[in-house]
């Protein structure tokens, strides 16, 4: 996630709201896909993403080597609760 200013739209302040890896998912090479920020809601918002395994999506060979135990039991769509310490301003519109 980072910073946006709302004038100029200049991102700042990099952060990791989620490190798949250190979640100990059992994926050789995890990543959250196509996450979607949420509306807030005063001063919570979520993040949902589905995580997976980059060997998920590739084209599996008869003979391939197993996925690891487990993996798509914990593949599917997570969140993230962000919390604010103050309420956020409502999300922009765009005309």
């Amino acid at each position: 996630m980072v910073e946006v200013d709302r004038e100029t739209l200049e991102y700042s302040d990099p952060r990791v709201v989620v490190g798949l890896p250190a979640k100990g998912l059992p994926f050789t090479w995890p990543y959250a896909d196509m996450a979607k920020v949420c509306p807030n809601q005063g001063r919570r918002q979520l993040i949902i993403f589905p995580t997976i395994n980059s060997e998920m999506m590739s084209y599996r060979e008869p003979g391939d080597p197993e996925l690891p135990s487990g993996a798509f039991r914990r593949a599917g769509l997570h969140c993230v609760e962000l919390m604010y310490e103050e309420e956020v301003l409502d999300p922009w519109t765009f005309p």
